[in-house]
């Protein structure tokens, strides 16, 4: 049998890496993109190859590689809060990135690989409570829903320009080990420097759809290839709706604290209210994709890993517990 190959950009970070390790322990051969290449060998990448990604060093690696099977684009921006600090560097980041890969892959006839982009729901922006179909209207109200949705824009024109089949996957809230960002990472630093009360922005009653970032591998590989000048959308969620102060409530639970937690009220402008996905109409295969795991279970793993790298530990009294070194 051919061994199978695949690509990962971004390799050294949380979705690229996690990635890296799932596809090594499955036998790929993986070739990983990445600013800390180290990182990504150590994850299992048998070659790895450092810098920015472009169009040049796409061309140099798909002769000096062969085209791949599997191509994994998690490089770029990949934090709300920073595009919006700084917008101009998340679009490169983001959506110039993308152009210089898929011209590159493209330009390569690399028509025979199925390049899987990782987009978010941030391009829906506001929407109403309930499942998002993917056929939704996309209005997005933050910098980078914006770039996320110039990315896709970039794939369009690849299937088009070039018959390359894309699959853009728009994934809602990931969560797991190795991200040090976000909700759960951030309340956990807060917690290990002795917060005795956490004050959070919004009202609470947000409501976010969390997906284990490991289930939301386990989609990419079970997606179908696209034909050939085709790029098809598709959700990633776990299809459950849970406001912002349950999820609090069920990551202290894991965790083993007990901190009143008040919200301010005061909503920013590029937090839609409501991000749920409609997995209805995902077409994988067989029965490689199970349920994801619930979000109970999935932050039990999630705060066993922090308390090892974030320093949270428990003591036993339902407070934050002593930081450990």
């Amino acid at each position: 049998m051919t061994e199978r190959k695949a690509w990962v950009t971004g390799a050294s970070g949380f979705f690229g890496g996690v990635m890296v390790r799932l596809l090594a322990r499955a036998g790929w051969h993986v070739i990983g993109f990445a600013q800390q290449p180290d990182r990504a060998f150590a994850l299992g990448a048998h070659y790895t190859i450092g810098g920015d990604i472009t169009l040049a060093g796409t061309l140099s690696a798909l002769r000096d590689h062969g085209c791949p099977d599997l191509v994994f684009h998690a490089a770029g921006g990949s934090h709300v809060g920073c595009a919006d600090v700084d917008p101009i560097k998340d679009f490169r980041r983001t959506v110039h990135s993308t152009a210089e890969l898929l011209h590159g892959l493209g330009m390569g006839g690399a028509v025979d690989a199925h390049i899987v982009y990782p987009s978010s729901a941030a391009v829906y922006g506001v929407q109403p409570p309930g499942p998002i179909a993917v056929a939704a209207a996309t209005r997005p109200v933050s910098h980078y829903g914006w770039h996320k949705l110039g990315a896709e824009l970039q794939c369009r024109q690849a299937v088009e320009r070039y018959e390359l089949s894309i699959t853009a996957v728009r994934f809602f809230s990931l969560y797991g080990e190795g991200l040090r960002k976000q909700l759960f990472w951030e309340l956990a630093e807060r917690l290990r420097k002795g917060d005795d009360r956490l004050e959070l922005a919004g009202t609470g009653e947000e409501t976010r759809d969390y997906l284990h970032v490991e289930d939301a591998a386990a989609l990419i590989l079970a997606l179908p290839r696209p034909s050939k000048g085709t790029l098809a959308l598709v959700n990633g969620g776990s299809a459950t709706e849970t406001t912002i102060a349950a999820a609090v409530t069920a990551f202290q639970r894991a965790l083993g604290t007990a901190v009143p937690v008040t919200f301010t009220g005061v909503v920013r402008p590029y937090d839609p209210r409501h991000l749920c996905a409609d997995m209805s109409g995902v077409n994988i295969l067989g029965t490689q994709w199970n349920e994801p795991r619930p979000l109970e279970a999935g932050l039990l793993d999630y705060t066993d890993w922090l308390r090892v790298n974030s320093g949270v530990t428990d003591d036993g009294t339902g407070k934050p517990g002593t930081p450990t070194a």
